[in-house]
């Protein structure tokens, strides 16, 4: 009885064994495939990417967007798309330290110090995805944001962008500048009236103070582009609000209204 018992345990072992290996082979199939495939995701999405090379090129599939002409109207991805946003702060280039360095303490960044670029007699020509200048906040841990002509997902992921249908700095107009808040403008939300800070412009140095600071929708256009009379050399930053808890649809923005103290103004004429 015992040898027919055990002879039957063993055959039901098997069964179960030989039923259930499929079930087990397409569920361990299911977790590799789901695997690679988020892996995939993070490794293409430019949502989860942090790049701060200002170097990098534009892939090859990047179409190309032709110069600014009178009339045309380029899109702004910051208009019309919600980023999910991760909090994280990477280093630039520029501050790239070793470990050893890190733990220093560091004099809270003041780019007064820093060698001005010569002011150009003839305003330069600027194309699209051009790095035309760099963004510097007084106390900012991140010294010096690449800026350039043109905003995409592309160069979004490079540093900060002005808006192609807004005026360059010095033009008389409002420049619209903007940049992720996992990244680049990660400190904007510090930012208090009175602040001020450079861009250092390939045709020049110009300064900035802070004179108004508020919230607004992401799609609102008319804060971006409407009629805003009285305004001269105006420079407009925005990005994603609020920077805390990266992973839900942000609908805010955060917008920072600079006035320019010092810089040539190219929309005088000289006589």
């Amino acid at each position: 009885m015992s040898s027919a018992s055990e002879k039957k345990t063993t055959k039901l072992i098997k069964k179960g064994v030989l039923y259930s290996a499929p079930f087990l082979l397409f569920a361990a199939a299911v977790v590799f495939f789901s695997v690679w495939a988020f892996q995939a995701f993070v490794s293409s999405s430019s949502y989860f990417q942090v790049i701060v090379d200002e170097n990098d090129v534009p892939s090859k599939n990047t179409p190309i967007i032709p110069t600014k002409t009178a009339g045309q109207n380029v899109p702004d991805p910051a208009e019309t798309q919600a980023y999910t946003e991760v909090e994280t702060v990477p280093a630039t280039e520029t501050e790239e330290l070793t470990q050893t360095e890190e733990d220093k303490p560091r004099e809270p960044y003041d780019p007064s110090k820093e060698k001005a670029p010569a002011t150009a007699d003839v305003f330069p020509v600027i194309s699209w995805g051009d790095k035309w200048g760099t963004i510097k906040f007084f106390g900012w841990k991140r010294r010096g944001i690449p800026l350039y002509s043109g905003n995409d997902t592309d160069l979004l992921k490079k540093g900060a962008c002005m808006n192609f249908r807004s005026a360059y700095c010095g033009q008389g107009g409002r420049t619209i500048i903007s940049a992720h808040v996992n990244s680049y403008f990660n400190e904007l939300e510090d930012v208090e009236i009175g602040d001020m800070f450079y861009i250092d412009t390939i045709y020049g140095r110009y300064v900035y103070r802070v004179t108004d600071i508020f919230i607004f929708n992401y799609d609102d256009s008319k804060i971006l582009f409407g009629a805003h009379k009285g305004e001269k050399n105006i420079v407009f930053l925005y990005t994603c609000y609020p920077r805390r808890h990266p992973y839900e649809f942000k609908d805010k923005r955060l917008g920072v209204i600079a006035e320019m103290v010092e810089g040539k103004d190219w929309s005088v004429k000289e006589s």
